[in-house]
């Protein structure tokens, strides 16, 4: 929670819309939603520019992609 603080203070002085989303959320268990998600929040930023995404716990992301491509 402590990076989200930072960026809550920059979003806040500079009046910028802000959004948080986490990396497990943009992982579905359906091929496709994940991708469908990230082009909506990204949809959704530029509706609401200016804007910042935190996107918290990213690692997540990556770990199931290597997952799944590895076998292990």
């Amino acid at each position: 929670m402590g990076y989200e603080f930072n960026v809550l203070a920059v979003a806040n002085s500079t009046s910028a819309t802000f959004l948080i989303v986490v990396g497990s959320e943009l992982i579905q268990k359906y091929l496709g939603d994940g991708p469908k998600l990230v082009r909506e929040l990204f949809r959704v930023v530029d509706d609401l520019s200016p804007s910042s995404v935190f996107i918290d716990e990213i690692d997540v992301v990556g770990m199931k992609l290597y997952d799944a491509n590895s076998g292990g």
